[in-house]
């Protein structure tokens, strides 16, 4: 338990070392980028000595005690090792760091490179006072995996949108069998014949235009709406 307990110190002290006093060089508020780049490596070595189940029990001391200072970082970091540490295997070598500046906030990422597949370790901070808001472990994934998952976001989405269609079309089709839907009302159908004496020569009317003036007409004389009957033909008379 000492033993466990001597790491976690460490780990905090690795974590917070950009609260204490930076180096001369300065470029990020009294810190340089190598600065920075030397604690987040030091927090990856302290967190390669844990085993997932060592970690998650740290997760759950945080999760719990939530009045402990940081606790939702510390919680988070350890989660994130806890369900990532076993599928990445043996720690090779430190890949690519880099610095990002966005608004008030400093994202520091550093590439960890291990046998199974790599992992990427991130601090968040507030480059007015360097303190540490985040701390995230998540996989690398490679250009071919992110294609397959990508393109399989788009067939569920798709597939979803397919699904709530038919639901839809299929709750439409049974509104004839609801009393007072109105869909199971049986409108009378009108077959409308007229001359060519009815019509403009000098601007025909279309059929569709023709059905609704006649429509109008047919409402107008019986007191009725356009939604009391149907005009399904109309015959020409010459």
């Amino acid at each position: 338990m000492r033993k466990k307990i001597r790491i976690l110190a460490l780990t905090l002290i690795g974590v917070f070392i950009l609260t204490s006093c930076g180096s001369a060089r300065t470029n990020y508020n009294g810190y340089s980028e190598q600065d920075i780049q030397s604690v987040i490596q030091k927090t990856a070595g302290q967190l390669q000595a844990l085993s997932a189940d060592e970690a998650r029990q740290y997760q759950n001391y945080y999760s719990k005690n939530k009045k402990e200072e940081n606790a939702a970082v510390y919680a988070e970091m350890f989660d994130n090792w806890a369900a990532n540490r076993d599928q990445a295997g043996d720690f090779q070598d430190y890949g690519k760091f880099s610095l990002s500046k966005s608004g008030k906030t400093l994202t520091a990422t550093q590439i960890l490179k291990y046998s199974k597949r790599d992992l990427k370790l991130t601090y968040v901070m507030k480059i007015k006072t360097m303190e540490v808001t985040s701390i995230n472990i998540e996989p690398v994934y490679g250009l071919g995996e992110t294609m397959g998952k990508a393109g399989l976001n788009v067939l569920m989405g798709m597939g979803t949108v397919f699904a709530m269609l038919i639901l839809i079309s299929i709750l439409i089709s049974l509104f004839k069998y609801i009393p007072g839907s109105g869909a199971s009302i049986k409108r009378p159908v009108i077959d409308a014949d007229f001359t060519d004496e009815d019509e403009d020569e000098n601007a025909p009317a279309d059929d569709l235009e023709l059905a609704a003036v006649i429509s109008a007409a047919i409402a107008a004389s019986t007191g009725s709406s356009t939604d009391d009957f149907v005009v399904r033909s109309i015959k020409r008379r010459y």
